[in-house]
C-alpha cells in the first residue's frame, strides 16, 4: 500500500527542487510517496505528524471499533443528557483515563438500553486520535455525581486499544468532587504581562468569525496544545494565518492531492469560515491554567 507522506503546502518540496511545495509537485498534481521521513513521527495526543519544519493535524477514515472483545479499561466519563425538539439524546464530554482525558472527536447516537425496572444500559462509540474507535459502557447506578453544567460523572468501561494511555490528550487534577483540566492560553508578551499582573483574562463579546458580538457569551481561548510553534498549530485556538478555516462534511473523501482552487472544485463538500487572522509570533507566551471541567 503507497503512503502518502502529508507536506505542508508552504514547505519546501520533497522533489529537491527548491521551490515551495505548493508552487512544484502540488501544481503538478504529482504525489509525494513512501515511507515516512525518521525525522517525522505520529503524536497520537494531539493527532498529528510533527517535523522539524512542521505540524500536520490528520483526518482519517473510521473502520469501526475493533475491540469489543478485548478487556475493557476501568475510566470514567463525563456526559448530559441534551433535548431537542422530538429528540434526547445523551452527549459524551470528556473520557477520563488514570493518567489524562480524551475529548471525543466524533460519536454516534448512544444505545441506551432499560434492562428492568432498576438498570438502565448505556453504550456509545466514540472516535478518537489516530482514527480508533472505542466503545464505552456504562450503567445508571455508575453515576458518581452530578456537576454544576447539568452534566454526570459515571464510572465506565472503555473497549480501547491496550496502549489507550498514550491517547490522553492533558493531564487533570481531582480535588474533593471537582475536576479540574489543564489548559493553555497562549497570547503575545503584552498580554501575558497583562493577564499575569491583573490575574484575570479578558474576555471576548465576538463569535469566532469576528463579525458579530455576542449578547449572552463571552468567550476566553484555552487548548491542551501546549505551544503554538507553526501556522497549523493556530487553528487549536480558532485562528489561522491567512483567515481562513476549512471545514468537511463528513462524507468526503479529502483526495491525495490538492490543488490549489480546492475551495472552488469541492465547494459542495467543504466550508471556508473567515477567523481571526494571527501569527505564531503573536502566541509565543503561553501560561498554564486549571480549568474546572464543567
Amino acid at each position: 500500500m503507497v503512503k502518502y507522506i502529508p507536506i505542508a503546502k508552504n514547505n519546501p518540496c520533497p522533489c529537491g527542487s527548491g521551490k515551495l511545495y505548493k508552487r512544484c509537485c502540488l501544481l503538478t498534481g504529482k504525489p509525494v510517496t513512501g515511507k515516512l521521513p525518521t525525522n517525522i513521527m505520529f503524536n497520537k495526543k494531539y493527532n498529528r505528524f510533527e517535523g522539524p519544519i512542521d505540524h500536520q493535524y490528520m483526518q482519517f477514515n473510521y473502520a469501526g471499533c475493533k475491540y469489543m472483545d478485548s478487556t475493557p479499561y476501568k475510566g470514567k466519563i463525563k456526559c448530559r443528557l441534551v433535548h431537542t425538539a422530538g429528540n434526547t439524546v445523551v452527549i459524551p464530554d470528556f473520557i477520563f483515563l488514570k493518567n489524562g482525558w480524551i475529548q471525543p472527536l466524533h460519536f454516534t447516537a448512544p444505545h441506551v438500553v432499560k434492562i428492568d425496572d432498576t438498570k438502565i444500559l448505556c453504550n456509545f462509540f466514540i472516535d478518537i486520535q489516530n482514527g480508533e474507535t472505542v466503545m464505552v459502557r456504562f450503567y445508571n447506578h455508575d453515576l458518581l455525581y452530578d456537576l454544576p453544567d447539568k452534566s454526570q460523572l459515571y464510572d465506565c468501561e472503555i473497549y480501547a486499544p491496550e496502549d489507550i494511555e498514550e491517547y490522553t490528550c492533558g493531564e487533570y487534577e481531582t480535588i474533593g468532587n471537582k475536576i479540574y483540566l489543564k489548559l493553555f492560553h497562549h497570547t503575545n508578551e503584552a498580554g501575558h504581562n497583562g493577564i499575569t499582573g491583573s490575574k484575570s483574562l479578558r474576555s471576548s463579546r465576538w463569535n469566532y468569525k469576528g463579525n458579530m458580538e455576542c449578547v449572552n457569551f463571552h468567550f476566553a481561548y484555552f487548548t491542551h496544545i501546549p505551544e503554538i510553534k507553526f501556522s497549523s498549530d493556530l487553528i487549536t485556538v480558532a485562528m489561522s494565518a491567512d483567515g481562513n478555516i476549512d471545514y468537511m462534511i463528513d462524507s468526503f473523501e479529502q483526495p491525495a492531492i490538492v490543488t490549489p482552487d480546492f475551495r472552488t472544485k469541492y465547494e459542495a463538500y467543504i466550508y471556508t469560515a473567515n477567523v481571526y487572522r494571527s501569527t505564531t509570533d503573536d502566541r509565543k507566551h503561553p501560561i498554564t491554567f486549571r480549568i474546572p471541567v464543567e
